[in-house]
């Protein structure tokens, strides 16, 4: 990581890597998430969001699926996510098919099985704004 608080698909791929497996923690507030609907927070606080085709694509690839927590006028906290390339937990068959099938590529294109590949958790510190433009300073 360069500091900056976000994470690229290269430094995601590098670390994955060359981490041996240790968190990296970003900044919340750098997740674009003005395309979710606050209203889907009604019955619940929590949701859970897929980056894939919402988000710009370096999102989308290095962090696929948030499960986001609603604290109170439209800021959520995100809940840490693991960089990994499991399909086990989607149904290849109920609508995760495609979903999966880039994850597969996806694992093979950052040295998934190689040696020194390690799965690491991604922590999200602080929050972001959902439903409107990033208003977060």
């Amino acid at each position: 990581m360069n500091g900056d608080g976000l994470l690229t698909h290269n430094e995601a791929q590098n670390w994955y890597r060359n981490g041996n497996g240790v968190p990296i923690t970003v900044d919340a507030s750098g997740i674009s998430l003005s395309y979710v609907d606050p209203n889907v927070f009604a019955n619940s606080n929590t949701y859970t969001v897929s980056l894939l085709g919402h988000s710009d694509l370096t999102q989308g690839t290095v962090y696929g699926q948030l499960d986001l927590t609603y604290q109170d006028n439209g800021f959520v906290t995100i809940e840490s996510n693991t960089y990994d390339f499991r399909t086990d937990d989607h149904n290849w068959f109920g609508g995760d098919f495609i979903r999966n099938f880039l994850t597969v590529i996806a694992g093979i294109n950052d040295g998934f099985g190689s040696p020194n590949a390690r799965p690491f958790n991604i922590i999200f510190q602080g929050q972001t704004y959902v439903g409107f433009p990033n208003k977060n300073n």
